[in-house]
């Protein structure tokens, strides 16, 4: 009898660590790597014409296709990546338009491998004054 009670101990001790284990979380799991792709865009044209625009456009394109924007990493680095960035570039914006005299204002996004954006810092331009939110 002494050893029925010890195999269904050591039974019921077995099926207690799978019970514990079945509960899961809802949270979403922001920690896998993933790629992430870094875009610059006009959000805002503000008083910039349809060929300023595109000059500016072309412009971003440009400084775009020389800088690497994928990484590899989580979204939280991702995130931590691109506001070094901008930290980084804030006074070659600010070099790009000596002698602006318009109003406008762009973004850079951070996109998953999905194409989603899952971040995105403003970059208002007042002629010569760079503003990052």
């Amino acid at each position: 009898m002494k050893k029925i009670q010890v195999m269904m101990l050591m039974m019921l001790t077995a099926f207690m660590g799978f019970a514990l284990q079945s509960c899961g979380s809802d949270d979403d799991n922001n920690d896998t790597r993933q790629t992430y792709t870094l875009g610059l865009e006009i959000v805002d044209k503000g008083d910039l014409t349809a060929e300023e625009a595109a000059i500016v456009n072309t412009k971003i394109q440009q400084a775009v296709s020389e800088a690497e924007t994928t990484v590899t990493a989580t979204e939280s680095q991702a995130k931590a990546a691109l506001d070094a960035a901008i930290n980084l570039y804030k006074s070659d914006l600010e070099a790009a338009f000596k002698g602006n005299t318009k109003k406008f204002t762009m973004a850079f996004v951070l996109k998953n491998a999905s194409g989603k954006v899952v971040y995105q810092r403003n970059v208002q331009v007042d002629g010569e004054t760079v503003i990052v939110n």
